[in-house]
């Protein structure tokens, strides 16, 4: 059995962690990486809040004339029924 040797009056790092053991070291990992694995999800999270609501109806409105899908008429009639139903709101 292998004792650790230190001066009487000089504590040492194991007897304030109630032993020196490989299970803090191991605990220690795990909440370490549960708290990377947290802040992975908040960020994901975040980024996809930020694209639902840059997603406003006149944005996709905006994207749809960009890709063709609607004529400049139908945009502006689409847009100016949109403005009337957010100024409803």
């Amino acid at each position: 059995m292998h004792h650790r040797m230190r001066s009487p009056n000089s504590p040492a790092m194991y007897d304030f962690i109630g032993g020196y053991s490989p299970i803090w070291m191991i605990l220690f990992w795990i909440v370490l990486i549960i708290f990377l694995v947290y802040l992975i999800i908040q960020f994901t999270n975040k980024k996809k809040n930020n694209e639902q609501t840059n997603k406003m109806p006149l944005f996709i409105l905006q994207e749809r004339l960009a890709r063709g899908d609607i004529s400049e008429d139908e945009y502006n009639n689409l847009k100016s029924i949109i403005e009337k139903d957010q100024n409803l709101k």
